[in-house]
């Protein structure tokens, strides 16, 4: 099967119905299907075969969602590049991944490597939107026996993990991959033809599963930038927003500038691509009189847990499993801070990612009798709801007491003059390592390291305490917006 079908049947079913909507631009599902359509056409003739890995480079804006869907047309596999990366890494990327041709926006032309311009074309998706320009690469560099390989599973795309902690790999899913993804979103998410989703994340990494979600339904998405609040009360009057997805730290904006009012029509306010600090749900809730959902899923099997609860004590929760999901915490070998169950997840189902890419790995070979490890360690309690404490690679081993940053950093965020931290392990002579933190201050805030070192350790337990803080003006991150923790060892 091709994933191109879920959209050429949205627009049979609803060739009328608006499915995206960004600025003063709105594509109806026919006019979706259409650009794509014709995208794809202009692949073709460019010279785009089946199995050429295309890198598609676009804004948070529809030009992405047609170039996705058309080099799907095209029978190529979609390798999706953050347009915030700079020159010379685009290349390393079109190097490693030995792209054959690329598609992007020509605003980011200056970004893309040299190529073969006879090939070159440019075209407008759509009467006033920008123009989407391809590219071949100097010379097709997929060797015959790769470009079989992909074809074999069905590659749709081919994306990265956020390399929070390492190195990002380059993770496949296949077409069937990505549509028992949006099936098991459909089941998981409260998504109906009449719902209004405003869509505030990077386009990039959880799509297209949730947009096919959609599509599946027939219900329409709205595409705009999270750092821009001001707009928020007049996009969700005109647009019936019903639905907000967006990362934490756009709920943290929330609280210095709009009141319930402005958010009244807005059902569900769901948080992803990182924890959610408990200290920002809180004054959400005591604001706005409303509680942020949140969802939980990695690049190889998202997604995975949903906490739709409107109960207090599931607060910061990241939620149960969907249906279709199996989860079980592996022992970490030692005591948890608190004496606690508390494991390793893995996590096992439908949905999984097909193969990681240079070096090439099948997932059968990377599964456990079939678990994923996602390195991410939680605390399950009696009603089967799950807190993400912490990575595998993250824990701090304070002599022989395990202590997650997260749990750290909750504190640390809780005060009124922090805007960002990191906790990492740093070496201490009694204990082996012992916590210390790295702290980006609001704007106009002042705080001494003293101050910082007593609000947090009257708070923590002893073994927990925080040794040591280091001001910083920026907190590194990776291009998803997920801290870099590597850079903040020693």
């Amino acid at each position: 099967m091709n994933l191109f079908s879920i959209l050429e049947d949205a627009a049979k079913k609803w060739p009328e119905d608006t499915a995206v909507v960004y600025e003063n631009l709105s594509f109806r599902y026919v006019d979706l299907y259409t650009a794509a359509e014709s995208m794809a056409a202009k692949l073709r003739r460019a010279g785009v075969r089946a199995g050429d890995k295309i890198g598609i480079m676009c804004p948070n804006n529809p030009e992405y969602i047609v170039a996705f869907f058309a080099v799907l047309r095209a029978e190529a596999i979609a390798v999706p590049i953050s347009p915030e990366l700079k020159p010379a890494e685009v290349g390393r990327i079109a190097k490693q991944m030995a792209l054959d041709a690329f598609c992007y926006s020509s605003r980011f032309k200056p970004l893309i490597p040299e190529g073969d311009e006879r090939a070159f074309m440019e075209a407008p998706i759509s009467a006033g939107a920008a123009l989407l320009c391809i590219k071949l690469a100097s010379a097709r560099a997929t060797p015959q026996a790769e470009r079989d390989q992909l074809l074999g599973i069905n590659a749709a795309c081919i994306g990265f993990s956020s390399g929070t902690t390492s190195e990002a790999k380059g993770i496949i899913r296949s077409h069937a991959t990505f549509l028992e993804r949006a099936k098991m979103q459909r089941s998981m998410d409260p998504i109906t033809k009449s719902n209004s989703i405003l869509w505030l994340r990077p386009i990039n990494r959880p799509l297209p599963h949730r947009l096919c979600a959609c599509m599946l339904e027939g219900a329409k998405l709205i595409l705009a930038n999270s750092l821009v609040t001001d707009a928020l009360p007049r996009l969700i009057r005109e647009r019936g927003v019903d639905q907000i997805y967006a990362g934490p730290l756009f709920f943290r904006q929330l609280l210095r500038s709009l009141t319930r009012e402005d958010l009244r029509g807005v059902k569900y306010f769901i948080s992803g691509g990182s924890s959610l600090p408990n200290s920002v749900a809180e004054a959400f809730h005591a604001r706005f009189g409303r509680e942020i959902s949140q969802s939980y899923g990695l690049a190889e099997c998202t997604p995975v847990l949903l906490n739709i609860s409107e109960d207090p004590s599931k607060r910061g929760s990241a939620g149960r499993p969907l249906p279709g999901r199996e989860i079980k915490l592996a022992s970490l070998g030692s005591e948890s801070s608190e004496g606690e169950s508390v494991g390793e997840i893995l996590v096992r189902g439908p949905g999984l990612f097909d193969a990681y890419y240079k070096p090439w790995r099948l997932r059968d070979e990377v599964l456990e009798d079939g678990w994923f490890r996602t390195g991410d360690i939680a605390r399950r309690d009696a009603d089967g709801y799950y807190w993400i404490v912490g990575r595998t690679k993250d824990v701090i081993n304070v002599g022989g007491m395990k202590v997650f940053p997260y749990e750290v950093e909750e504190v640390l965020l809780s005060h009124p003059a922090v805007d960002e931290a990191i906790v990492y392990g740093a070496p201490e002579a009694r204990f082996g390592e012992a916590p210390h933190a790295k702290v980006k201050l609001r704007s106009g805030a002042v705080c001494v390291e003293k101050e910082l070192l007593r609000y947090v350790n009257e708070r923590l337990s002893v073994f927990k305490a925080l040794r040591g803080v280091k001001f910083m003006d920026v907190i590194p991150k990776t291009v998803t917006g997920k801290v870099k923790r590597t850079s903040e060892q020693g």
